[in-house]
């Protein structure tokens, strides 16, 4: 049988009772090899915790907690490829996309679903518009979280599980992983820091929604690295996390509402009049939220691209 047909292969549930992963401390001067050590077994335990939920009947909270986990994950085992055996990152990253893109579907649903629910409480609906817009939506989750149970119960997921919990008691580690911290993992997490400043000068003054998209994953994947980072960095790193974080979190906003507004539309065009001129309503309002996103980002990007923030660098 061919490689991807076993990993597609469903097998009966696993056990939940996994032995509990330790974290291990970072004191002051540890090697490098700790802190990614640290990075990578506090996201693993993230993700086991929430996984009998995943797997019981899937829980909104879980769903989030598990999707934050996984995209930590792949975008620490990007920052921390040159002290990571390298094969061992390509293979763990592509099955963390394929585990993300499971976890995605019903996430964004969830996101979605709730974003439009709230938008409707604050117009004047009749309940049978309200849940006529949104059956579609409901339909879309229970499709999302049906796949995301059977993804969960195949062999390559199994795989992958194996894999993290073994990196996260002992990574593959290799490089300079064996000195000391701050001197290894400030490179790493200024090539963060020029990406995303790269793209926010590429996109000029007047970006279009897909660009500031792509500024929102590079602050995340920059706030991921400093906040892996902190640890050894202390009270300054946990700081430009945050304010990085401010960023991500107005342009995540951002995000969803153009999201929201291009679904409406869409449902828009092929429903009867009454229920298109609500979706169009509803449209509108979140059409006016990402404009206003867009007028107020560059406030808080300019505050956390002071230098102060990056004097630990």
């Amino acid at each position: 049988m061919a490689e991807d047909e076993v990993f597609a292969a469903v097998e009966p549930r696993r056990p939940h009772a996994r032995a509990p992963l330790d974290v291990p401390p970072v004191s002051p001067g540890a090697p490098a090899g700790v802190v990614v050590h640290a990075s990578i077994a506090t996201a693993v335990r993230t993700l086991l915790i929430h996984e009998p939920q995943l797997r019981d009947g899937i829980d909104d909270d879980a769903v989030h907690r598990a999707r934050v986990a996984t995209r930590r994950l792949r975008s620490d085992l990007r920052t921390f490829t040159p002290l990571l055996e390298r094969d061992w990152v390509t293979w763990t990253t592509e099955e963390l996309r394929w585990l993300g893109g499971c976890l995605g579907e019903a996430r964004d649903a969830d996101v979605l679903l709730a974003r439009i629910d709230g938008a409707l409480n604050r117009v004047p609906v009749a309940q049978v518009d309200h849940d006529a817009l949104l059956a579609p939506l409901a339909q879309r989750r229970q499709t999302a979280r049906r796949a995301l149970r059977d993804a969960l119960r195949t062999r390559r997921y199994g795989r992958l599980l194996d894999t993290l919990e073994g990196a996260a008691r002992q990574p593959q580690l290799r490089g300079a992983a064996h000195k000391r911290a701050t001197k290894v993992l400030a490179p790493l997490v200024e090539d963060r820091w020029r990406a995303l400043r790269h793209e926010v000068k590429r996109t000029g003054r007047s970006p279009a929604p897909d660009q500031l998209h792509k500024i929102r994953i590079r602050a995340k994947r920059l706030r991921y690295a400093a906040e892996a980072a902190s640890p050894a960095f202390g009270t300054p790193a946990r700081r430009f996390a945050k304010r990085i974080e401010e960023v991500q979190e107005l342009l995540g906003n951002h995000h969803d509402a153009v999201v929201a507004a291009a679904w409406l539309r869409e449902i828009g065009s092929e429903a009867d009049a009454r229920l298109a001129f609500l979706a169009g309503e509803i449209a509108g309002i979140e059409e006016a939220e990402a404009a206003a996103v867009t007028r107020a980002w560059p406030a808080a990007w300019k505050q956390a691209r002071r230098k102060r923030h990056r004097a630990w660098l």
